[in-house]
């Protein structure tokens, strides 16, 4: 648990189809059944909400992180509100 299990499911999600998922995650368009967040087809959730609410998990590191992935993938990058990037930013302006 913690901030090294944080870390580690961060880096598996980013990591998952050579970045690609998290390059071209559209929340429309995943499957809002698929709680298994390695499971095969599309994927409604990274299951880090609990991480970030428990500060185990920075959203400052969560959005850099997802940046510099973004930026390896060499893949057209889906736009807020529906990317990834932008489902953070409702969930932090929440917060807020």
């Amino acid at each position: 648990g913690g901030e090294t299990e944080a870390l580690r499911r961060l880096a598996a999600h980013l990591a998952l189809d050579g970045g690609k998922w998290a390059t071209t995650f559209e929340k429309p368009q995943t499957n809002p059944t698929s709680l298994n967040p390695h499971g095969e087809g599309t994927r409604a959730t990274t299951v880090l909400s609990p991480y970030l609410k428990f500060g185990c998990l920075s959203p400052r590191r969560f959005w850099v992180e997802l940046h510099e992935a973004t930026a390896r993938s060499g893949v057209k990058v889906s736009q807020p509100p529906v990317s990834l990037s932008g489902q953070l930013l409702w969930r932090e302006f929440y917060y807020t």
